[in-house]
């Protein structure tokens, strides 16, 4: 799984092993076919919208934005 960030503060804050290993942990419990966590920082600066739609291609139903 690729997590893309526009936001470079985001990206460095989260691109640590220690949060790649909870995340992984974390989407496990919606989908144990995912073997590894990869972030990647955004250069072109998608939009948000962007990028919960590239989530919810991944979660399906399973995640939500409020």
């Amino acid at each position: 799984m690729i997590i893309t960030s526009n936001d470079l503060g985001s990206y460095e804050m989260i691109d640590k092993p220690d949060k790649i290993s909870v995340l992984l942990k974390l989407v496990n419990l919606f989908d144990d076919s995912i073997e590894d966590v990869i972030i990647e920082y955004d250069k072109s600066n998608a939009s948000k919208q962007d990028i919960k739609d590239g989530l919810k291609d991944v979660f399906k139903s399973k995640i939500r934005f409020k």
